[in-house]
């Protein structure tokens, strides 16, 4: 498939000239035309096959007086033969008020004016431009190899290095016009991962300074320029070829996560290096004004499908686990009790009863969850109406106890609401106090409409949980706690699966999250008492689209 082209329309013939062979020289492939009627030709001609598309606002055309650039840009757009859009600037003498209307409708990239605008300077937009499309996650080939990078990626850092190397450094080499150099940081360990520069891969000291001073200086919009000046006299000898290459570099900074970062060098090249060398810093102040986001995005949504495989990939293991211990344990337990009737009666065996079943439900969720079909369309819940009927199949004292407000409607099957709710309040009643006639009532699920959703608060009036097992309540399986402070009765079987089954559920398959807010709670009791009273869960469910 042949490289897709640079259209510039342009109605002054040596401007338009000038420009479409300097593109040429850099590599590009590029078409001009500076009357309407060969312009719309041209436009026709490589329709979907225009990288970016230059145009001139005011076309002097005695044939189509009232035609300006722009309108062939709309045209353009409107036609139903365009299956991609291409990157559009306005390159422009003129700053009428209709022009720049004109130029909000288009949705062009920028409006460049000549007078303001060196060719060289044109140049970097246009490359930077021709970058942004390349990469650009609606490109379906972009599309495919990010998901199979990370898809083939153990961890963040890997899919990060990956992309640098296999999606990133093919094009910077091909459109950007200068050597870079890519440098990532996972926790306290700097490498360069890639680029065309020359420079060692790998890890090495110097890297790790330079990636620290980068994040240190970071400005908007602003690259961090490197000095060679700045060599630590300790350094070795390598340091300073390091740095004598990169003098004048400039870096764009890009924080994909609290410890993983990754920084972008664009290098000053020489005459004696490149017969068109671009200047490092301009260029990387128009890739920030159009690229830094995009490249971002890239990198955030990789590594979003990576962590959303490896969670799929833990889940599944984790699935099997608990089906297989949870049916052995109540397979055992069965056994166990046909010999022995009295055993049965005993506290204790039903308390291992009741594990091994939550063992095996939580099997039985989480398989559930690993081949879920999440292009399956949820049902339109009124959760108001919901959680009434809900309420109402209840067995007293809970169903008294239970006080509904507000409304919002939910994208959700009822099923899965139904295994929410009652996950949720099988966590309550497990340190519910039973309430006499008249007692206002101790659970309150409150719902309400957002912007985003839907949120639904549960919340009791219970004496609260201490800090050290509240941020365990999530938590799949028992873990060690130091309870030599807290009140034993407040500390019963089963206290994790409940919530941790609803919190997959609405997190994994929906989406959405499930977290213990109890914080947000005032203490009651006065100074002197200052109780810590009452337990709020808040869920918030995203809107299907």
């Amino acid at each position: 498939m042949p490289d897709e082209s640079i259209i510039v329309i342009e109605d002054h013939y040596q401007t338009r000239h000038s420009l479409q062979k300097a593109l040429k020289m850099r590599g590009f492939q590029a078409e001009s035309a500076g009357q309407v009627a060969a312009a719309r030709e041209l436009i026709a001609q490589h329709r979907n096959e225009t990288a970016v598309l230059v145009l001139d606002m005011r076309l002097e055309d005695s044939q189509f007086p009232s035609i300006t650039g722009a309108d062939l840009g709309i045209e353009l757009l409107a036609s139903p033969e365009l299956t991609q859009r291409p990157e559009i600037l306005i390159h422009s003498g003129y700053s009428e008020m209709s022009y720049y209307q004109l130029f909000l409708k288009l949705g062009a990239a920028a409006y460049l004016h000549k007078q303001d605008c060196s060719q060289d300077q044109l140049i970097r937009h246009i490359r930077a431009l021709r970058l942004r499309r390349a990469l650009s996650l609606d490109q379906p080939s972009t599309a495919a190899q990010i998901r199979k990078i990370a898809e083939t990626s153990h961890t963040g850092a890997a899919a990060i290095e990956s992309v640098c190397k296999n999606l990133l450094e093919g094009n910077f080499a091909r459109y950007l016009g200068a050597p870079f150099i890519f440098l990532l940081t996972q926790g306290a360990i700097t490498c360069c991962c890639g680029g065309d520069s020359g420079l060692p891969l790998d890890r090495h000291a110097i890297y790790e300074t330079i990636q620290a001073l980068v994040f240190a200086e970071v400005r908007s919009g602003e690259p961090f320029v490197i000095d060679s000046a700045m060599a630590p006299k300790s350094g070795s000898s390598q340091d300073r070829v390091i740095l004598d290459r990169l003098h004048g570099a400039a870096f764009l900074p890009f924080r994909i996560a609290n410890d993983l970062h990754l920084s972008i060098g664009i290098i000053q090249a020489g005459q004696t290096e490149r017969l068109l060398p671009e200047h490092a810093r301009e260029l990387s102040g128009v890739l920030s004004q159009y690229f830094k986001s995009d490249i971002l995005e890239l990198l955030l949504h990789v590594i979003r499908i990576e962590h959303v495989g490896r969670q799929s990939g833990m889940f599944s293991a984790t699935s099997r686990l608990c089906l297989s211990i949870g049916q052995s344990q109540l397979q055992a337990l069965e056994e166990v009790a046909t010999s022995n009737q009295e055993l049965m009666k005993s506290p204790s065996f039903a308390h291992l009863k009741n594990s091994a079943k939550e063992l095996r439900d939580t099997g039985k969720l989480l398989s559930a969850l690993d081949d879920n079909d999440s292009t399956t369309k949820a049902s339109s819940v009124d959760v108001a109406t919901f959680t009434q009927a809900f309420c109402n199949d209840l067995e007293p004292p809970l169903a008294k106890a239970i006080a509904v407000e507000g409304n919002c409607t939910a994208a959700i099957t009822e099923e899965d609401l139904l295994v929410i709710f009652s996950r949720i309040l099988q966590w309550f009643a497990q340190r519910f106090i039973e309430v006499s006639e008249g007692t206002p009532p101790r659970i309150t699920i409150r719902c309400a409409q957002t912007k985003t959703g839907a949120q639904i608060v549960f919340e009791d009036a219970s004496r609260r949980l201490p800090a050290p097992l509240r941020e365990r309540l999530f938590s799949p399986f028992t873990q060690k706690v130091d309870v030599s402070t807290v009140d034993k009765k407040l500390v019963g079987p089963g206290v994790s699966f409940p919530l941790y089954l609803a919190k997959i559920l609405v997190e994994m398959k929906y989406q959405g999250s499930l977290n213990d807010r109890s914080d947000e709670i005032a203490a009651t009791g006065g100074a002197k008492t200052n109780a810590l009273v009452g337990h709020r869960f808040v869920i918030d469910l995203p809107s299907r689209k």
